[in-house]
């Protein structure tokens, strides 16, 4: 019987020049797509006057992940977050050609070395943060809290950012996530959360009453951006 050889994540993680060859054809196809689609925007001007203040952090769903590089204003930095797997690598040097400036978060390291990274980047480089809320390897839609401590201990606000395409394509993938398609029309929107007051150390009660409403907010923006689009509200 014939051995199967190295799957594809080994190949990309072994491989630099395949690395970069595949993120330069899905960067490619990401502009394509955001150039050929009649997209509809809502909120971009208060998140622009949002940053001219300061930071903040950024989150929506994994499976609307691919055109957030094209949704994010241009001219202010922003951090994505890569958890160090061989896909993630690629995906960083996706986002890294859309200007955003990837950020290396090991699964293994701990809390504590994730938070001051975080930190330094939202206190002292005024830079944003961006995170899929429940990646990278899900359950699909099911929020970890993390960004509303970074933004609590940091004093950010978190925006939330949803994307639909009309007709969309979607991946095999845990989240079933959404990959750009030409010629169609999309939806995007940024919209702040309205974070509900929480003490300087919460409990348990008061986190997972933090994170219902993060989820529900972030559920809320994904179907509206679906039916601008005719969709009905899907993953």
């Amino acid at each position: 019987m014939a051995r199967s050889g190295p799957s594809l994540g080994v190949r990309i993680r072994d491989s630099a020049w395949l690395r970069r060859t595949l993120s330069a054809l899905l960067t490619g196809w990401i502009r394509l797509c955001a150039a050929t689609t009649r997209w509809q925007r809502e909120g971009e001007a208060e998140l622009r006057a949002q940053l001219a203040e300061g930071p903040v952090v950024m989150v929506l769903w994994h499976s609307r992940i691919a055109f957030a590089g094209v949704a994010w204003p241009q001219g202010f930095p922003m951090s994505s977050l890569n958890e160090g797997t061989a896909i993630g690598a690629m995906m960083a040097e996706v986002m890294e050609r859309q200007g955003f400036s990837p950020m290396l978060m090991p699964p293994r390291a701990s809390t504590m070395a994730q938070m001051r990274t975080v930190l330094k980047r939202l206190r002292e480089e005024r830079c944003s943060i961006g995170i899929a809320a429940d990646g990278p390897k899900g359950p699909a839609r099911a929020l970890k809290p993390v960004p509303i401590d970074w933004a609590r201990i940091a004093g950010v606000p978190v925006w939330g950012m949803a994307i639909s395409q009309a007709k969309p394509w979607r991946l095999g993938s845990w989240d079933k996530t959404l990959f750009p398609r030409p010629f169609t029309r999309g939806a995007m929107i940024l919209a702040p959360w309205e974070a509900p007051p929480l003490p300087r150390q919460p409990g348990e009660a008061e986190r997972a009453a933090a994170t219902a409403s993060l989820t529900a907010h972030l559920d809320a923006i994904t179907e509206r951006a679906d039916r601008v689009v005719g969709e009905a509200p899907g993953p």
